[in-house]
Order: structure tokens, then sequence, then C-alpha cells
């Protein structure tokens, strides 16, 4: 901390940033920088989508009373929220032609639910990779959402959905499915 708080008054770094961190491991690091007034943590890595919010429980509250802004990294679930990996479908060249079951991401009980999360995108005529995205970028902790494209095409894609917003019936409807389908991985 005393080399970071050197760093931050030479005007080489501003902020901190953690990753991959729990509610009691971030709050170690706060009480930690008290002894620097310079220094804050202003972001928090961690995964965070449709299949994956445990950050909704206390690492929200976190967020909220320490000003911590989450930066979501894997917003698509390892691209499977799109829809491409359904019915045992393993694209050429895509991430789960590299990397067998996404990192434990697809199983029996991530499967249904993002079917599910596919017919309500359909439902509301929207394209499922919008609909993750701004599920993700209207949560009051976000501070960004961080996502790959490994193609121009997916990255137009992706652009094309960054003027959208989730009504409330949507948000409500996206609730139901995550309590039916709470933890998937």
């Amino acid at each position: 901390m005393e080399t970071l708080s050197v760093l931050q008054k030479e005007g080489k770094i501003r902020s901190l940033g953690l990753s991959n961190e729990t509610c009691w491991g971030s709050i170690q690091f706060i009480n930690c920088l008290k002894s620097f007034p310079n220094l804050s943590i202003a972001s928090i890595q961690n995964e965070y989508s449709l299949l994956c919010r445990l950050y909704d429980l206390d690492m929200a509250e976190l967020s909220y009373h320490e000003n911590i802004s989450l930066l979501a990294y894997s917003p698509l679930a390892g691209g499977f929220l799109t829809g491409k990996y359904l019915d045992e479908n393993i694209p050429e060249n895509s991430r789960l032609s590299r990397v067998p079951g996404l990192f434990g991401r697809i199983n029996e009980n991530s499967t249904p639910a993002v079917k599910e999360y596919i017919n309500l995108a359909k439902k509301y005529h929207l394209n499922p990779i919008h609909m993750s995205l701004a599920f993700c970028n209207q949560r009051p902790f976000m501070g960004s959402v961080i996502y790959g494209a490994t193609t121009l095409t997916q990255l137009k894609n992706i652009l094309q959905g960054i003027e959208v917003v989730l009504s409330d019936e949507i948000m409500i409807e996206i609730n139901k499915l995550y309590k039916k389908y709470p933890i998937t991985f």
C-alpha cells in the first residue's frame, strides 16, 4: 500500500481496482487504505451476467455504501447467452471450441435458463445479446460492462444494441427467471 500511495502521489496511478474479489476481501482492502487517505478503490472487476448474479448479494451493498463500481466481465456468460451454443452447437473457432463447457458455465442447470432468457428476448422482439448487456448496464452498481467480440460482425451487433433500455416489465420477468434459476454454475 505504501508503494501504491507513492505512485499515486507521483501521478502514476489515480485509484485502485480489485478483481474477482469477495465482500470480505474488499472490506480488508478498504480497511488497509484508511492509513492512506490519498488512495481509494474505484472499481471491482467481477463476473456478472443474467446467469451469474452473485454480485447482487453483499457486493451490491458494498458498492453502494463504499461508492465502488462494478466492471462486469463475461456479461454474455462466455457467449452462452447469445444462444449460439444451444443444442450442443459448437461453432468453429468459438470460445466453446477451445474451452469445453466454458469453465462450467454450460451444464444441466444453465442450459434451460439460457433457453428461457432467449425466449424472453424474443417475446419482446429483442436480440438476446442486447437484452443481456442492457440488463447488466442498468444495474445501479454498474461502472462498465466488459464484453468481447471475436469478429467485426459480432462487434457491430453488440454496438447496434448500445441504446437498448429494458422496461420495468422485462426486468420483472428477468427477475422471475432468476428466481427459477438462481445459481446456474
